[in-house]
């Protein structure tokens, strides 16, 4: 049997077919389908032409399905079946508004410290639907596009003169070590800090794993 690009047949061969299987002749399939005999014949005609064999032969008034007609009616059936539930099943009608998207792209986790403040204040109906995206260090440089806001440094300043930046939040550097560290004491200079061999956790650019790896410094 030759391809068959799906892309490129008329669906109602298959609705065609279907009825010339089940009516056992083109007349019934004609009735049942309420088209004439001579669209039914030219869609058998194209059927066969499009899989290469007769599909049905006749026999007196029959026409009896040939072996790749068994082979295709199932299939055929519950394709036809599954399309016309999609299309007939209900949907919710869409209330209110359509409101536009705000991307905020982050280069680290933020999410907690500032979302539900932002949700709080747009109690009610909100103008927008809020979306969360991640970006890896350096990725957030870019132009923003339209009704994207980003996150894009440490220092709270904008690397664009057009872009309006606030700051979100200002953190502390946190550092852990193993309980009872030589070098570690109720006070952690610079100096020791950066001579000792840290664990850096590296988010992935998807922003879902982690990994780790050893350095003598933080960069």
């Amino acid at each position: 049997m030759k391809h068959i690009d799906i892309r490129r047949i008329d669906l109602n061969l298959l609705i065609a077919f279907e009825a010339i299987y089940q009516e056992g002749s083109v007349t019934g399939a004609s009735e049942r389908l309420y088209l004439t005999q001579s669209a039914l014949s030219h869609a058998l005609s194209r059927l066969r032409e499009l899989c290469d064999d007769p599909l049905f032969e006749r026999h007196g008034k029959i026409m009896v399905p040939t072996g790749m007609a068994r082979q295709l009616i199932v299939p055929v059936q519950s394709a036809l079946a599954l399309l016309e539930r999609s299309l007939n099943q209900p949907y919710p009608a869409v209330s209110g508004k359509v409101r536009p998207r705000l991307t905020i792209g982050l280069i680290s986790m933020y999410e907690a410290a500032f979302l539900p403040r932002l949700m709080a204040r747009m109690a009610g109906e909100p103008d927008y639907e809020i979306a969360v995206t991640r970006y890896a260090a350096g990725q957030a440089r870019g132009a923003p596009r339209a009704g994207e806001v980003r996150r894009g440094g440490t220092d709270g300043d904008s690397p664009f003169v057009h872009v309006r930046s606030t700051p979100l939040i200002r953190e502390r550097l946190a550092v852990m070590a193993r309980c009872g560290h030589p070098q570690v004491g109720e006070d952690l200079d610079l100096g020791t800090y950066m001579a000792q061999y840290h664990v850096v956790v590296v988010p992935t650019s998807a922003g879902r794993t982690s990994s780790a790896r050893s350095s003598s410094a933080c960069a």
